[in-house]
């Protein structure tokens, strides 16, 4: 769950923090890696590149950390076979795995709106 975005002030990177970054570059990688010229994303990638010049321009850190067994689930439904063509299929998982993910964290997010609204 997450707070609010802020101007960035400057702190060092965070690996759970999100950041809205402008990249500064265009070349393969820089497309791969920032698909827009301002991209979300997490201070995991942005503490792990270093040849990438990009400027943060907002962040917001995490109000709450829950522990995920994501990985375990996201095993077992790459060890279904869902289509028989290996693109569909690969594809087909890529969307459940997202969407299930968007989900869960939707769900948090609107428990915890709510929950502060009963509170006031």
């Amino acid at each position: 769950m997450f707070d609010i975005f802020l101007k960035y002030d400057g702190h060092k990177i965070e690996d759970y923090t999100q950041y809205i970054v402008r990249c500064d570059g265009n070349n393969t990688e820089t497309s791969i890696l920032f698909r827009k010229t301002c991209s979300r994303c997490y201070g995991y990638k942005l503490n792990r590149i270093s040849n990438i010049k990009y400027t943060i321009l907002f962040y917001r850190r995490p109000s709450r950390l829950n522990k995920s067994d994501s990985k375990r689930h996201i095993d077992d439904l790459y060890k279904i076979k869902i289509c028989e063509n290996e693109q569909e299929d690969i594809e087909k998982k890529k969307f459940i795995a997202n969407k299930n993910m968007g989900l869960m964290e939707e769900k948090n997010i609107i428990r915890q709106v709510f929950q502060k609204f009963i509170e006031h």
